[in-house]
């Protein structure tokens, strides 16, 4: 029986889209949200927030409950709470939207050129690193030729591998110029989405640890900072959006057991807590002081097999696990109903215009799919690691996985990790 690795996160060749899943946000009721937007939830689904049953006065501080973070270097960053806490200390160049609009952040305006192969971006005037300095085209550039170098390391390399160069205008000095420019090898119309991929935030030049001093642009700077129980952070007075952030003082708490986090926000330690499992949030919804509510997203849980090595550069491999998978049973015993079942598409019914109810997803066939491992040359068996993150459902989602794929003769070993 041959033993390899399954991961939900290694960044080559995905298996199947098992479900579309839910990111549970929860308020409590006693704290008022601040009028400046929400943490943002995954790339697509269903999010899920409370917020109070009342109209108490909004708060001067805001306490959130999440997981601690791993990695706070802006260009490796993950996990939801990373993701929360850096978009709350620094800035993109844009941002999209809740209808999935780019808005602008850092940069006033992008203009395209005529043929698509240069996009010149232009700075707020205003903005300025907590240190004082402004943001000028030489944080741009640093911050971009790092993102896609392919030396580094880093996720985005692929995913910047187009631009060919970032340059302030001709003849302008970068560390004054307010004007960037990016050329590209070919036309991308999803080129100004990229500059709002979750790592694309604007660090100054010159930064080798963004995570020594957190010297961002943001509406938030870092007060103190506890790897293991917090992150105290204070309004930016200088941030250049008038009337942003809403709060004074924003309170990361972290907390390593989901239900703890939710003893808190009951307890009303904290207000709002991110990221629990589908039960714990339903949990909620009649608890009193607390009122939750869903907002359409478009993430999706999905497994990867490494395409480069064995097995999952075999497409009967592949096959075979999409049908010894039993996508209904997932959505409803792991996502309770909430959400959508997944198909082989990233797409999902937030997109209406593009997602189609006739994308096919396979029967499960546990006869069909031992043939195809048998024909693969694995007809004792398949036995793999599957590493899953501890937030969310996920664990929750591979122990049902472990049960159907057994069935089929695919045996996993369930490795659970933080996000």
């Amino acid at each position: 029986m041959k033993k390899n690795n399954l991961a939900p996160t290694l960044p080559r060749g995905y298996l199947v889209v098992v479900a579309i899943i839910l990111f549970a946000v929860v308020l409590n009721a006693c704290a008022a949200p601040p009028p400046a937007a929400s943490p943002a939830g995954e790339s697509g689904t269903t999010e899920s927030t409370a917020a109070p049953a009342q109209e108490p006065a909004i708060p001067t501080t805001l306490r959130v409950a999440m997981e601690a973070p791993v990695q706070l270097d802006p260009a490796f960053a993950s996990s939801d709470s990373e993701i929360a806490i850096l978009n709350a200390v620094y800035d993109y160049l844009v941002d999209v939207d809740e209808n999935n609009r780019l808005q602008p952040r850092l940069a006033t305006s992008v203009t395209a050129s005529d043929d698509g192969l240069s996009y010149t971006v232009e700075l707020q005037p205003g903005a300025a690193f907590h240190d004082g300095s402004p943001v000028t085209a030489a944080d741009v550039i640093y911050t971009f030729d790092r993102l896609r170098d392919p030396e580094a390391g880093l996720p985005t390399a692929d995913l910047y591998s187009n631009i060919v160069g970032v340059a302030a205008s001709e003849g302008a000095d970068p560390t004054t110029s307010k004007t960037v420019i990016f050329t590209l090898q070919e036309p991308d119309p999803f080129f100004q989405y990229n500059l709002s991929d979750n790592h694309a935030l604007i660090v100054k030049a010159g930064t080798e640890d963004p995570t020594a001093d957190f010297n961002g642009s943001g509406p938030f700077t870092v007060v103190s900072y506890s790897p293991e129980d917090r992150m105290d952070l204070a309004a930016n007075d200088a941030y250049f959006v008038d009337g942003k952030p809403g709060v004074d003082t924003l309170e990361f708490i972290f907390f390593a057991d989901q239900t703890a986090a939710v003893d808190a926000l009951k307890g009303g330690q904290v207000d709002l807590a991110m990221r629990m499992a589908t039960p714990l949030y339903l949990s909620l919804q009649n608890e009193p002081g607390i009122v939750t509510s869903s907002i359409p997203t478009n993430g999706f849980d999905l497994v990867r097999l490494r395409a480069d090595r064995e097995p999952g550069n075999d497409p009967r491999v592949i096959e075979a696990f999409k049908l010894a998978t039993d996508r209904q049973a997932i959505f409803d015993t792991v996502t309770l109903g909430l959400g959508a079942v997944g198909s082989d598409s990233p797409i999902g019914p937030l997109y209406a215009d593009y997602y189609s109810t006739d994308t096919p997803v396979p029967d499960r066939d546990v006869v069909r799919a031992r043939e195809l491992l048998a024909d693969a040359g694995y007809a004792d068996g398949l036995s793999l690691d599957l590493y899953v993150p501890e937030s969310g459902d996920r664990v929750a989602l591979a122990e049902v996985l472990q049960q159907q794929w057994q069935e089929a003769g695919i045996n996993v070993d369930i490795k659970s990790i933080p996000e």
